[in-house]
């Protein structure tokens, strides 16, 4: 269960934000180091800090996050520590006038294990340190009454401890045009570059995008095009739905694109099917489901990842909670790491957590 650092519905109405949360965590890992042969099990202890502070007001928004998990194990004592996990974040939000909005993210992450930080695909790379470093700015500017121009600088460094550096830039332009009531059209372009040591990939994207509202609580959208990056053209595609119910939700959603993969050398290309649902039972209980199946191609060399979490929790009080949740990851092959690319590698975790202050919620 994760924690909501900023609920727009609790502090609409406030110009200052304080949303601290606590989590205590047991959990049960049957592959540690996430190998796919000679595995090594353990029970962990997680104590999990959450705290946000923001400020809001008529045309200004700005808040920090920061996250801490501190982990012990009853059998791997040399795997204790204090920092297993951290992160923090900053986010500026500004609006000059009616028609222009400036926003700028700053984040940095660092993990004991990298497989933490790659968040779209789930790779699993064994238990290495890592860190990762982002930023976002952006601005837009509304050119009428349906039309709105943005254009964006994004940076990431990436980096395996005491290995190459990763760095990707991204320079995107986008013009949304509303179709109606309940559509709404865009054109992207975008040229971004990925070094990885010496090594460098350019590539530049041209999508089409269309969105729509098929009902009050169903949303559709779709974006498509060709990206350049050398001497080849492939695609670039992004799709998903997603339907609002009485107690819950579900979506699906579809990627193809160019990604980097911590610690791996260059991009790879990802492809990848998501699926989310969440319900409601009675008032106090939800359930959670989510597969995943991603293909990533590197120079060489492929892996699949399939995942699925299963979460349940109960919300006691208005700001204490309990959840068990579990994540099973089939992994084969190993990109560009020295694995066998024939490897298979399973990994399952289980935990149950009280959440107390805002996470609770």
């Amino acid at each position: 269960m994760s924690a909501t650092l900023f609920p727009s519905s609790a502090t609409a109405q406030s110009r200052f934000e304080f949303t601290p949360s606590l989590s205590l965590v047991q959990a049960y890992d049957d592959n540690l180091f996430a190998r796919p042969s000679d595995k090594e099990e353990d029970f962990i202890s997680r104590l999990s800090v959450r705290v946000g502070v923001g400020h809001r007001s008529h045309r200004l928004r700005l808040r920090a996050r920061y996250a801490l998990d501190a982990e012990a194990y009853r059998d791997h004592r040399e795997l204790d520590t204090a920092t297993a996990y951290q992160e923090g974040g900053l986010d500026l939000s500004w609006m000059p006038s009616r028609r222009t909005t400036a926003a700028a993210t700053a984040a940095y992450a660092e993990a004991q294990t990298a497989g933490q930080l790659n968040t779209i695909t789930g790779f699993e790379v064994g238990r290495l340190p890592a860190r990762r470093l982002s930023s976002t700015a952006s601005l837009s500017r509304r050119l009428g009454t349906l039309t709105t121009a943005t254009v964006t600088h994004s940076f990431n460094q990436e980096q395996v401890v005491d290995g190459p550096v990763s760095e990707t830039q991204a320079v995107t332009l986008w013009i949304k045009q509303r179709m109606g009531p309940v559509a709404q059209g865009r054109v992207t372009y975008s040229a971004q570059r990925f070094e990885f040591g010496p090594e460098a990939t350019v590539s530049q994207v041209v999508t089409l995008g269309w969105s729509r509202e098929i009902t009050p609580f169903a949303h559709f959208e779709l974006e498509a095009g060709p990206r350049f990056a050398g001497h080849t053209v492939a695609a670039e595609v992004s799709a998903g739905f997603n339907h609002r119910f009485r107690r819950g939700t579900a979506a699906l959603a579809l990627l193809r694109t160019l990604t980097t993969v911590v610690g791996q050398p260059g991009p790879v290309t990802a492809e990848g099917v998501t699926a989310t649902f969440s319900r409601g039972l009675l008032r106090s209980f939800r359930v959670g489901c989510v597969p995943a199946i991603f293909r990533l191609r590197g120079v060489g060399s492929e892996t699949t990842v399939r995942r699925l979490s299963v979460d349940v929790g109960w919300r006691m009080t208005r700001q204490l909670s309990l959840a068990a949740s579990h994540l099973f990851t089939f992994q084969r092959g190993g990109l560009n790491f020295g694995q066998d690319p024939d490897a298979e590698m399973t990994h399952n975790t289980f935990s149950v957590s009280v959440v107390a202050g805002a996470g609770a919620n």
